[in-house]
Order: C-alpha cells, then structure tokens, then sequence
C-alpha cells in the first residue's frame, strides 16, 4: 500500500470520506478476507490465472482519432502461444508489461545520473530494442472506426441516442456511456 508523505490540502473544501471509506476498505480486503495474502482460496476465486488462458492474443497500443486516416491503430499483438513459448507459463499481457518494465529497468540502472526522466526523454530506441524480445508483432495501420458507426445502446432505456452528434462524430459525447438522466 503507498500513503503519500505529503499534500498541500489548503484547497480542500472538505474532507474525502469517499477516499478514506476506498482505504479502509482495501485494507479491510486485504487483513480479513485475504489473511495478509496467506487465503489463497479467497484470492484466486477472483484472479485470472494464466494456465486458465487457452488461447487468444493480447493487443497493447494506442487507438489514434480524429484525422484524415479516421483512426490509427499502432502497438504490439502477442499471442498466448508466443508468449509461452518465451516464458513458460505466462501469458501474454504478463510479458508485454514486464518487458517494458525491463527494458525501462536496464536503462535506468545503466544511466544512474539521468534523474527522473519521462518517456519522451528517454532514448527510444535503445528501451524499445530491449523490450523487442517480449513484445510479439509490431503492428501499425489505419482504421475507419469511429464512435458513430459502431455505436450500441448497452443499456436499453437510458440511452444516449438524444445526446448523440449525428454531424461530427469526434465530440466528446459521442464516446460517453449511457447514464440516467
């Protein structure tokens, strides 16, 4: 768990019960329901293990919108099987995440006096050729999706039909979720 050490609060209207009820009840989780992580019975009825996953592939990327190409999809696809036959036992979202965090790992212990540094800092290439061996196919290419065309009412009743911009489907609420009114 992480407590922060500190926060400039002088803002604060009020005090955030919703945050301290979502604390309490993680640490209830974990201390009764869980035993301090020795209830493996109660864990794992609710985790996805990865000799469960039999086949499909995992798709990590960014959906880009809005330009001339409509959408445009670019990131990595891994399948179970490739990523088994890498890490005996894994699946493929498991590989993809720690192989960036590895890559990531390597550069950092390799430039210790280069600070905090964000992504953009970072010498791409190099972290990327690390990363290659976990990552599956590199694939990059255009989409015509957009939020109009596949649009489905999920809930029934509450719809977001009357809020929808028929004329430019790039505004922001052509992508919300269907509420109440």
């Amino acid at each position: 768990m992480v407590f922060p050490v500190s926060d400039d609060n002088s803002d604060r209207k009020g005090f955030p019960y919703a945050t301290v009820f979502l604390i309490l009840a993680n640490v209830f989780v974990f201390v009764v329901l869980q035993g301090m992580g020795k209830n493996d019975d109660f864990t794992l009825a609710y985790v996805q293990v990865p000799a469960e996953i039999i086949s499909g592939r995992d798709e990590l990327g960014v959906l880009l919108l809005g330009h001339d190409y409509t959408g445009w999809w670019t990131g990595t696809r891994l399948s179970i099987d490739e990523a088994r036959s890498i890490v005996t036992g894994q699946s493929a979202t498991t590989l993809q995440v720690a192989g960036s965090v590895l890559a990531a790992l390597k550069w950092m212990i390799a430039s210790p006096n280069e600070g905090v540094c964000v992504p953009d800092d970072l010498p791409w290439k190099s972290v990327l050729a690390d990363a290659r061996p976990y990552l599956g196919e590199i694939h990059s290419a255009p989409t015509d999706w957009d939020p109009l065309k596949t649009h489905n009412d999920l809930f029934p009743g509450y719809g977001n039909t009357g809020r929808l911009d028929m004329t430019d489907p790039w505004q922001f609420r052509n992508f919300l979720t269907p509420t109440p009114s």
